[in-house]
């Protein structure tokens, strides 16, 4: 299983706090109703106007196009998924969330996004997700207390749970969220 060409970074896990260390500085600064963006991760403080922001939630499954708008005062949106990095080889996606049991990409699950008031609360659980894998991922984020999930599987079927199934938004031009029942 060992490929020379293959590469570990911090990113999944370092990028959030960053963005945290990012949004605290503008806040002391007196910057008020910060979004922070950073490849999947929003971190949000509330708008003065007390509108939530709208979060667009990527479709796994199709990258270019939203899945579902979130809308979110404050807190934290952390999304993952096999739709960043990635390439094709033998008809196979190869992408970087490593399951560390086979050394292989994952494989059942092509996005994670969670929702917290916390970033601490969800750091990290979205990769850990797609290592459990679709038929436990739903459990074991709730008992690792993150119960504000979306699941985007393999085949185009979308899991929420009941928590952010709620606040949950079709896109713009959509009538529904595509795959979740």
């Amino acid at each position: 299983l060992h490929d020379p060409l293959a590469r570990l970074d911090p990113g999944g896990v370092a990028k959030p706090p960053i963005l945290a260390a990012g949004l605290r500085r503008l806040t002391q600064a007196g910057v008020g109703g910060v979004l922070v963006n950073g490849g999947g991760d929003v971190l949000a403080t509330p708008r003065a106007d007390g509108q939530p922001w709208r979060v667009g939630v990527r479709d796994a499954s199709q990258p270019e196009r939203l899945l579902a708008v979130l809308p979110l005062a404050q807190g934290v949106v952390a999304s993952s998924g096999d739709y960043e990095r990635f390439v094709t080889r033998a008809g196979e996606r190869v992408h970087h969330v490593i399951d560390p049991r086979s050394g292989r990409s994952t494989a059942g699950l092509a996005g994670v996004t969670l929702v917290a008031e916390r970033l601490e609360a969800v750091n990290a659980l979205g990769p850990a997700a797609m290592v459990a894998g679709p038929a436990r991922a739903m459990a074991q984020l709730a008992a690792w207390g993150a119960p504000q999930a979306l699941l985007m599987h393999t085949g185009g079927r979308t899991e929420a749970s009941a928590a952010l199934r709620a606040r949950l938004q079709a896109p713009p031009g959509q009538a529904a969220i595509r795959g979740l029942a």
